[in-house]
């Protein structure tokens, strides 16, 4: 929508579905994402979701490959 200042946003809300292959546990992520637009084209992008998580998975990637 657009906000008193002028600019124009996007926002959705999703979740993203995976599967960790160094451990075949799923990978599932709420995720916020946002969009600045001008001139009908995206300017900016925010994302927000759990960095703990992706973390955990990052670092079960990384046992799994000896690091």
């Amino acid at each position: 929508g657009e906000y008193p200042d002028g600019r124009v946003w996007t926002t959705s809300w999703l979740e993203w579905n995976g599967v960790n292959r160094a451990t075949d546990e799923p990978a599932v992520f709420v995720v916020h994402v946002t969009h600045r637009w001008e001139n009908d084209q995206i300017v900016e992008e925010i994302v927000f979701f759990d960095i703990g998580r992706f973390q955990d998975h990052v670092e079960a990637v990384a046992a799994a490959n000896g690091n």
